[in-house]
């Protein structure tokens, strides 16, 4: 599947998601990328099959902003704007349509949606990345490549991820 929108439709809904998280931020499948250029319909169109997904079981959508990327090279980055990236504007906007979708809701289950936001747990990495010691005086390293965060910042993402949904 080359589309968002078709793959979770496809295959998503299928499976009958307990809670669906999706990254809101910059996507790599080629069709949505250069086709439909993140566009405000495209947006409206992934968020439609997120919901449709999980419609018959009144889960939780988790939207997960786009994590901060390194600034120092650009291989692993080749192709995407990175303005966009940097500003999280891409972000900012979809979660402009989500209040405006719960805003809009008048149903008696309205869809729940809930932001982990990882652009803001990484806000400050490109700043800080090999300047802040450990506790014994190693230089940490927040990143493994141009675009990834290293292995203990997603186990850290995912441990405020786990302490959402057991709030929910």
């Amino acid at each position: 599947y080359r589309s968002v929108a078709k793959f979770l439709l496809a295959k998503v809904r299928p499976l009958m998601p307990t809670v669906l998280m999706i990254n809101i931020g910059i996507w790599w499948f080629r069709e949505d990328y250069s086709r439909r250029a993140f566009n405000a319909t495209w947006r409206q169109g992934v968020l439609d099959a997120s919901d449709a997904s999980v419609q018959h079981t009144g889960s939780q959508i988790i939207l997960r902003t786009t994590t901060v990327p390194a600034i120092w090279r650009s291989k692993d980055n080749d192709g995407v704007n990175q303005e966009l990236l940097r500003t999280n504007a891409v972000d900012r906007e979809v979660l402009s349509l989500i209040r405006k979708r719960r805003n809009a809701s008048s149903s008696a289950a309205p869809r729940r949606y809930g932001v982990l936001d990882t652009y803001a747990m990484t806000a400050s990495f490109p700043r800080d990345h090999c300047k802040v010691r450990d506790a014994s005086g190693e230089l940490v390293k927040f990143y493994s490549d141009d675009m990834h965060a290293q292995p203990y910042v997603y186990q850290e993402i995912n441990t405020v991820l786990y302490n959402m949904l057991a709030r929910t």
